[in-house]
């Protein structure tokens, strides 16, 4: 009898432990988040401040959204969190205006307590943007002409209220592209181990823009200063001091 009650008490368990199972295994996977607007990277230029953005993705919860808002880590100003929305089901269309800075986060809970997020970051600038993009192709070659791969090649463009940074590498042949540089005066930078680092102020049209970059091994002598007039230097102090000596 006892081993016949203990049997339906451990069938009563494991039918518990499979009813729960669902539950507990259940996690913020099930919430799907897609953030189209705005992209991770993207650079902003705004005139007026305060400036806003429109967040807007689209998300689903099999098991019912609860609450939908979104944060940017201000929260002083007011604007730290908005919630968005309202009369959720299991699918939202997302388009939320919310104080721009540099990054929002999209925090949703569904009906059952579970939490999914996802975070977008990129760049706010207060002012004009920088004149348009320009298109910039070269080659990154030694002394002797001959082609330098993988080296660094940076695109810098400096504003009052911005920094803009675009980087490229050299191919096996030396060429390099560079499509995404914004504005017309650029501060290039290449840098590639066992050369010196080059860095040059360059302007530029936003077109058919073609620049050859020199670079020169580490340890490059001083131009006019080789070991034959290191030597000539030396024997003519040696000179002197003798000359002086014999005068004396």
């Amino acid at each position: 009898m006892k081993s016949m009650e203990l049997g339906v008490l451990l069938i009563a368990v494991l039918l518990s432990a499979i009813a729960i199972a669902p539950l507990v295994s259940a996690d913020e996977k099930n919430i799907t988040i897609n953030i189209t607007y705005p992209e991770e990277g993207d650079t902003f230029y705004n005139d007026v401040q305060p400036a806003f953005i429109f967040v807007q993705g689209i998300i689903d919860a099999p098991q019912g959204i609860r609450n939908v808002s979104i944060t940017n880590g201000v929260n002083e100003s007011g604007y730290g969190e908005v919630i968005c929305g309202g009369n959720y089901s299991t699918h939202f269309d997302l388009s939320c205006k919310i104080f721009m800075t540099d990054h929002v986060t999209i925090t949703v809970e569904d009906k059952l307590g579970f939490i999914g997020t996802e975070r977008r970051n990129f760049t706010n600038y207060g002012g004009p943007p920088p004149p348009g993009t320009i298109w910039v192709t070269g080659r990154i070659v030694d002394s002797k002409g001959k082609p330098i791969p993988n080296a660094s090649v940076i695109f810098e463009t400096i504003g009052k209220n911005y920094h803009v940074t675009a980087t490229t590498e050299s191919g096996a042949d030396g060429l390099y592209k560079m499509k995404k540089a914004l504005g017309f005066n650029q501060r290039i930078t290449v840098r590639k181990e066992g050369y010196q680092t080059f860095v040059r102020e360059v302007s530029f049209v936003p077109y058919d823009n073609q620049f050859i970059i020199t670079l020169e091994p580490q340890g490059t002598s001083v131009p006019g200063f080789t070991l034959v007039s290191a030597i000539s230097a030396i024997l003519v102090s040696l000179f002197l001091v003798i000359t002086t000596r014999r005068i004396r």
